[in-house]
């Protein structure tokens, strides 16, 4: 049997107050509701009146109280417990801290299976939108006589399985370390689970499920872990840029996957559209809709690209606080002379340098080559646009000059006979009516007067009908072919 003394179990929970482009009537009032939902009512008052500042470094929205004590009925007769709601600018933090509080009392680590149910209980069943961490902090017994001495590694992996049952801590265990003389150990399970299908920019909570962070530190004596206190601070600013790293990153690899899918729909673009010979194919109305839709995806595809670079910022500007806390919190411990070694804490900083904003950066400059592809496909479609209207336009202008021509040349022609309308002999009426074409001349009721005017019509429309067929088949064919030879 494994015995602790004063355990306890903080849950540090981290939610996004106002995220990049949210509305402060909608999206912001919804993300203040889901944080409240955490607390108890008679303090929902008190935050809002704390919350209202534009910028915010680091604000106790419970004023100048701070805490909150959890009241709850448990199976445990000493339990205590508070809230501690803050702000860190656009983040909400909320530390729920669950102990035991008899100084001298040895609980089986069974029991931080009851205080880990009583926290999410107080939570509601309401899911933390950018990560939580879990840590166990607690006294060792020394009498050995009547609890002999464990390896810290043993105990330290049986509050583990008692938090989280069935975790895998050979697999997770991320290093260990000294802090304020205890031994301090990191786990961390993360995985990623988007399936191929998805077409959302919304994390769901299946795609993190099982993931968790816990923090465990085992101290010597009770005036190491009282000195713990000092520290609630430097751990929520901590644990808030290393949760913001990581949900910068895993929206990166949403936004990673939408734009690729994109990328195959510029790719289909691209080679539908490579050459002049495949426009031929189309009409004027396809191309154009080809266009609406091209220009929609270039849109789509610029402000998804947009939102992947800031993942990448926010990573590297969270990257550097991450290590500047660490500096901090080192610089405090040697100032007070208290012995630390946080290299394990370190790991993470050099592995989200090297992985995380890295893999981002890559992406980026992987994916704005389809941008630049989709931009060319976008104006080569544009242009044939153009001058597919222009070629129609040009050609309705052709066929009307072609009429205009062929109507003033028939014009001309029936001014010109009309000159020599004189009123006709009996003899010339006798020589037209010879002619071919004089029994369309003769109709019943066309009196012989009408002649001269019937025979200038006809050689104006004669005229007309000659210049039509001599532009539309002669002039205008050879006119477009001398143009291609230039």
């Amino acid at each position: 049997m494994t015995y602790l003394i004063y355990p306890t179990l903080d849950l540090y929970t981290y939610d996004l107050r106002d995220g990049l482009g949210q509305d402060p009537g909608k999206e912001i009032a919804a993300n203040k509701k889901h944080f409240a939902k955490k607390l108890p009512t008679t303090i929902t008052y008190s935050i809002l009146e704390n919350d209202s500042q534009f910028e915010a470094e680091y604000v106790e929205l419970l004023g100048e109280n701070k805490t909150e004590d959890i009241l709850q009925d448990t199976p445990l007769p000493d339990f205590e417990g508070y809230y501690y709601p803050v702000r860190l600018s656009d983040t909400y933090g909320l530390l729920l801290d669950c102990s035991l509080k008899y100084e001298t009392f040895r609980y089986p680590v069974e029991c931080l299976e009851i205080l880990k149910d009583t926290i999410d209980e107080q939570l509601k069943k309401e899911v933390a939108t950018l990560g939580q961490t879990w840590m166990i902090f607690s006294e060792l017994p020394a009498d050995e006589k009547f609890y002999p001495a464990q390896p810290i590694e043993d105990v330290a992996q049986k509050c583990y399985q008692a938090l989280i049952p069935g975790a895998d801590w050979k697999s997770n265990l991320q290093g260990t370390g000294d802090f304020l003389g205890g031994a301090i150990f990191e786990l961390w399970r993360y995985r990623l689970n988007i399936s191929e299908g998805a077409s959302t920019n919304i994390l769901s909570e299946s795609c993190i499920k099982d993931n968790h962070h816990v923090i465990i530190i085992l101290y010597p004596d009770r005036a190491s872990l009282d000195k713990s206190a000092d520290f609630i601070e430097d751990w929520m600013h901590l644990f808030c840029y290393r949760h913001k790293i990581m949900y910068a990153y895993n929206q990166s690899r949403l936004l990673k996957h939408t734009l690729k899918n994109d990328f195959i729909e510029i790719q289909k673009y691209v080679q539908q559209f490579h050459s002049k010979s495949h426009f031929y194919k189309y009409s004027l109305e396809k191309i154009q809709k080809n266009l609406e839709e091209a220009q929609d995806l270039f849109s789509r595809y610029g402000i998804n690209l947009t939102y992947l670079n800031y993942q990448a910022s926010t990573i590297e500007v969270n990257l550097q606080n991450y290590g500047s806390r660490l500096v901090k919190m080192q610089e405090k411990l040697e100032t007070e002379k208290m012995p630390a070694d946080l290299k394990l804490l370190e790991k993470f900083c050099r592995s989200a340098q090297e992985k995380y904003l890295g893999q981002v950066q890559k992406d980026s400059e992987n994916l704005t080559a389809g941008l630049k592809l989709l931009e060319t496909a976008v104006n080569l479609i544009r242009t044939e646009v153009e001058v597919e209207r222009s070629t129609r336009d040009r050609s309705f202008q052709e066929v009307v000059g072609i009429y205009g021509v062929a109507f003033a040349a028939g014009s001309m022609v029936a001014g010109i006979s009309s000159q020599f309308t004189t009123p006709p002999s009996q003899k010339s009426i006798e020589m037209a009516r010879e002619l071919p074409g004089s029994d369309f001349l003769s109709k019943p009721g066309i009196t012989d007067k009408w002649l001269p005017l019937r025979i200038s019509v006809i050689y104006s429309l004669t005229v007309w009908l000659f210049f039509v067929l001599l532009f539309m088949f002669i002039i205008i064919p050879c006119w477009q072919r001398l143009n291609r030879r230039r």
